[in-house]
């Protein structure tokens, strides 16, 4: 039912994008802005626009035909080659749905057209017509560190959620359950893109349920603290599981201090070296990783050689 329910949002997201693809230009420049102000620089926005909706929905109709694969090409396959013909299926939408929303982040970022500063930390500027606000590039070395430590923590743990779906069992009770694997990878993978292309400093101040809820100081604060929820959730929902391996809890533990160190810079009375706490948080939750996945990884070494 849930993937019944999933692939019907798939395929009505992939609609409303390819829709969107082919709307007339009057009906974009009616909607968005005065027919006087519509020019060349416009035009070329909306042009980016259409290449992302239909980017997206390509991906999101990929997506609905994958929850629908063994309904729909049950009998296009062999068990053994549709095995490998999905799974190679799954790698491509990862990998398409993870470009495109890069791209669209770095795209839109780099052309806006500026008007003047906002904040200390931000821009303000014009795209297709709507004023939105752009953080000041930011990108250091440190930066691409950060990036590259979480996407290693959460490619290992997209590396142990492989191995289990291929059949690798959990041998001991406290080994982590698939499940968790698979939103660990999830969400390093994300971080990893969002420190990289500030996903979170361009949605908090442009989305309107955000920036107007008036909760934070700046919008973007707002997503990083539905960030740290969604982490602390995650960590008291399967505590027992992180905390069978002492030694990895700790250094998991050391990396979520370092990150919230580096979130509250700026409060009142602190200032704090962002990016480098940011690169030992991230470095903390590589090495966590790494420790997680190798206690299942030698425990199951040890049983197979005692097997043969």
């Amino acid at each position: 039912m849930t993937v019944r329910i999933l692939s019907y949002f798939f395929a009505a997201a992939a609609t409303l994008c390819l829709v969107g693809t082919f709307l007339p230009e009057t009906l974009w420049r009616d909607a968005i802005i005065s027919p006087t102000q519509w020019g060349s620089e416009q035009q070329d926005d909306l042009l980016y626009v259409r290449i992302f909706l239909a980017g997206f929905g390509l991906v999101m109709l990929g997506w609905s035909l994958y929850c629908n694969r063994d309904r729909m090409f049950s009998n296009w396959f062999t068990s053994r080659t549709k095995e490998k013909v999905f799974l190679w299926l799954f790698f491509i939408l990862v990998a398409g749905t993870a470009l495109i929303v890069a791209r669209f982040f770095i795209t839109f970022h780099d052309h806006v057209r500026i008007i003047g500063p906002k904040t200390p930390f931000s821009n303000w500027g014009e795209f297709l017509g709507v004023t939105v606000t752009v953080p000041f590039e930011h990108n250091s070395t440190r930066d691409d560190f950060n990036g590259l430590y979480l996407a290693v923590a959460g490619s290992i743990a997209l590396f142990m959620s492989l191995l289990r779906i291929k059949g690798m069992s959990r041998l001991r009770d406290t080994d982590f359950p698939t499940v968790l694997w698979v939103i660990l990878s999830f969400g390093f993978l994300w971080a990893s893109v969002d420190e990289l292309v500030m996903i979170h400093e361009l949605m908090g101040p442009n989305l309107p349920i955000i920036r107007d809820a008036g909760l934070t100081k700046y919008p973007d604060d707002l997503i990083m603290m539905m960030y740290a929820a969604a982490g602390l959730l995650v960590l008291l929902r399967y505590l027992k599981y992180f905390f069978a391996q002492r030694e990895a809890f700790v250094v998991f533990i050391a990396g979520a201090v370092f990150q919230g160190l580096a979130a509250i810079n700026g409060l009142p009375g602190v200032n704090l070296n962002e990016e480098s706490y940011e690169m030992l948080g991230g470095l903390c939750f590589f090495v966590a990783m790494f420790m997680y996945a190798m206690s299942e990884i030698q425990e199951m070494a040890a049983r197979t050689r005692k097997v043969s």
